[in-house]
């Protein structure tokens, strides 16, 4: 299966995530905010990243615009529990900075196992759903 590095600073999701994710056979790292994120990406250059927008350090657009540099075409994943600025979706700004896909927490496993799958085998253009 893939690579997957999990960026979110809550602990306890971050296990739910990996846990979740090693059961259906994905190899996976966790880092506990941005700035362990980018040691960790270099480190491993995961298949994909799964990261939290609001995080302590550096957040999450941070993180994006850092991966999105440093290994362009790398799918991310969003994940936000429904932060603002002001009027802006944090959602919708991470697709912005780079994000592919976004999940609204709290999620199930079963969403977020299908939005990995999406993220690393994208339908070619043109292909009908």
């Amino acid at each position: 299966m893939a690579s997957i590095l999990i960026v979110e600073d809550d602990p306890l999701l971050s296990e739910t995530l990996r846990q979740t994710l090693n059961h259906a056979g994905h190899v996976v790292a966790v880092a506990e905010d941005g700035r362990a994120a980018l040691r960790a990406f270099d480190a491993i250059r995961p298949d994909l990243v799964l990261l939290d927008i609001i995080m302590p350090e550096m957040d999450g657009l941070e993180t994006i615009r850092a991966v999105r540099q440093s290994v362009p075409d790398v799918p991310v994943i969003a994940m936000s529990g429904g932060g603002q600025i002001g009027n802006l979706d944090l959602l919708q700004v991470a697709a912005k900075f780079g994000a592919n896909l976004a999940l609204r927490k709290p999620f199930s496993g079963r969403q977020m196992l299908e939005a990995i799958g999406k993220a690393l085998d994208p339908e070619p253009a043109g292909t009908p759903a």
